[in-house]
């Protein structure tokens, strides 16, 4: 019985390490922007930010090159067209980046959600999966924030 439950443990562990190693060795067809020189490396992927938020007050303002470029080289977007399919379509296939702060989406979401405090929110309708960068507060709980960063 011991044998069988130690061959069990081997067999189990040596696929979750087969599943560790397959996860970080795949590499990906476009590479990763974690920063605003990465866009400006990038200048295949149009870079967009919602109208009338602090962010394109940042990219006029600044005086670093690369928040130059991207203030001359993104579009505008209404928040109210914030998510449009086509814009979607773009993000999806590695053709644009969307700039967007916690103040756009939420009020995107408080067209669905009349009491916006919480802090995850269940949608019925689509879902798009996008890659980025997840930043939270100080008093975020970090076993929440852990796991978050597992997915």
């Amino acid at each position: 019985m011991l044998g069988a439950w130690l061959l069990t443990c081997l067999v189990v562990s040596t696929y979750f390490t087969s599943l560790i190693v397959a996860a970080l060795t795949v590499r990906t067809s476009f590479a990763k922007i974690d920063s605003v020189e990465d866009l400006v490396r990038q200048p295949q992927i149009h870079p967009m930010y919602p109208a009338g938020t602090q962010l394109g007050v940042v990219l006029q303002t600044s005086i670093s090159e690369g928040y130059g470029y991207l203030y001359k080289h993104s579009s505008v977007i209404d928040v109210v067209d914030l998510y449009r399919p086509k814009d979607i379509d773009a993000i999806l296939n590695h053709k644009a980046v969307l700039m967007i702060g916690k103040d756009s989406a939420k009020y995107r979401l408080k067209e669905i959600c009349p009491k916006v405090d919480g802090r995850f929110y269940i949608s019925t309708g689509n879902v798009y999966v996008w890659n980025s960068i997840f930043v939270a507060h100080k008093d975020f709980p970090q076993d929440l924030f852990k796991e978050l960063n597992k997915r």
